[in-house]
């Protein structure tokens, strides 16, 4: 008699591991699908702070005085980059451009990327000789 039980309790401990067994199986693809897309989202901000650098370098060889901080949204495949290019001015010659895109992930997670360069104006900047 006790024997019947016992394995009534084997079948349900195995019904238990195998249940555990697909929702690990089911997390790992769910998971793996989800940083795809991160990483998709990520590479898509770098690229845009890139452009917004090169926007600001292209602005300095025109004309020094254009470089100027700034912010703008862009909706790209439903995820909203918010762009902002901050100007720092250390002396009068050099300006530091930190580039910014910011959006929020799957999770409702803020995520962001910042790049920084430095321009310069080297039609006005002082000389000196060696």
């Amino acid at each position: 008699m006790k024997e019947k039980g016992f394995s009534t309790i084997e079948m349900l401990v195995a019904m238990a591991v195998l249940a555990m067994c697909f929702a690990a199986i089911i997390l790992i693809s769910f998971g793996s699908q989800s940083l795809l897309v991160d990483s998709q989202t990520n590479s898509e901000a770098i690229n845009m702070a890139q452009e917004l650098l090169e926007k600001a370098q292209a602005d300095a060889r025109k004309d020094f005085t254009l470089v100027n901080s700034y912010a703008e949204d862009a909706d790209i495949d439903g995820i909203i980059y918010h762009k902002s290019v901050a100007v720092e001015q250390p002396d009068q010659f050099i300006k530091r451009v930190i580039a910014t895109v910011s959006w929020i992930g799957q999770s409702n997670q803020d995520l962001s990327v910042r790049l920084t360069a430095l321009v310069t104006d080297f039609e006005n900047a002082p000389v000196n000789p060696i």
